[in-house]
């Protein structure tokens, strides 16, 4: 794999390159570069953690554990949380400061494939079960669509 970050305020170019098995040594990676210029790059593995990996410093800061199931969409939030959807058919939030899950969002019927973050801060998550959900992240709440 090679992941190439580029930091046009300070002009830095990071380029982090690996094997089959990247960073965290599992086969089946996903990188995903947060939109906080990129200053940290979130590895889905497949022991169903999310490693957290200081971009510029290349170095591995938390271990996200909880799913119990592959991991297939981690994004960060407008407070600089991070949510991710797993075949486990849950949604999680995530300190980013502390790596604790903060929350838990069950509902789903089959596995999460995709979060978002709609405009006024709720979470949209679609799934396998062929429904989106909309959720308040203060309280989990969901609502079928």
């Amino acid at each position: 794999f090679c992941v190439v970050v580029v930091d046009v305020n300070v002009g830095i170019c990071v380029i982090w390159r690996g094997d089959v098995g990247g960073p965290g040594g599992a086969e089946d990676t996903e990188i995903v570069v947060s939109p906080s210029g990129g200053r940290f790059t979130c590895l889905l593995e497949n022991d169903y953690t999310i490693r957290i990996w200081l971009t510029l410093a290349g170095q591995c800061w938390l271990i996200l554990q909880g799913h119990t199931n592959y991991v297939w969409s981690v994004i960060q939030l407008a407070d600089g949380r991070l949510a991710s959807g797993s075949l486990d058919k849950t949604i999680r939030i995530w300190s980013t400061s502390t790596g604790q899950c903060e929350m838990v969002f069950p509902g789903h019927t089959r596995a999460v494939y995709s979060v978002i973050q709609l405009l006024d801060g709720r979470l949209a998550s679609g799934s396998y079960d062929e429904t989106i959900r909309i959720w308040l992240t203060l309280t989990g709440q969901g609502n079928k669509s």
